[in-house]
């Protein structure tokens, strides 16, 4: 098993799989993933896949952002994060979160933080098992 940056066309589209899990969009519309995975690649973003046995088990996307929020302003803002249906409950979740922590703490960043569907209470249960506390509530406004 092991966690690696998608860097080339190549590896972003073999992610494709497990982010269209999460972002179902890309089930019905592939063509552009790749290229939009690059576009925010241009802006800090960073999609990192965990292999084993030769397929991909679990993606996440992050970036490092600083702010005015806190004191401390640099954090890891993961924007995606999500496993393959058949390799849920089997550690992968655990270890790419794992990365993404040791990656933040590299990075110099004060805190972890992720946004999640309402609607997703099995990766909230899993979030509060990883140490996550429900900190705030975000809102909407189509446009």
């Amino acid at each position: 098993m092991e966690i690696k940056e998608a860097e080339s066309d190549a590896d972003v589209a073999r992610c494709l799989a497990a982010m269209s899990e999460l972002r179902t969009h890309f089930k019905e519309d592939s063509s552009n993933f790749v290229q939009r995975v690059q576009q925010q690649r241009e802006r800090g973003y960073h999609l990192v896949y965990l292999e084993d046995q030769g397929s991909i088990q679990a993606v996440a996307g992050y970036r490092i952002r600083d702010s005015l929020e806190r004191a401390t302003p640099r954090d890891m803002y993961v924007a995606d994060l999500v496993s393959m249906p058949t390799a849920r409950s089997k550690g992968y979740g655990y270890h790419i979160f794992s990365f993404l922590e040791e990656t933040a703490k590299k990075a110099g960043c004060a805190r972890l933080l992720l946004e999640s569907n309402i609607e997703r209470e099995r990766a909230h249960k899993f979030y509060v098992n990883q140490g996550l506390t429900k900190t705030a509530y975000r809102f909407a406004k189509d446009l």
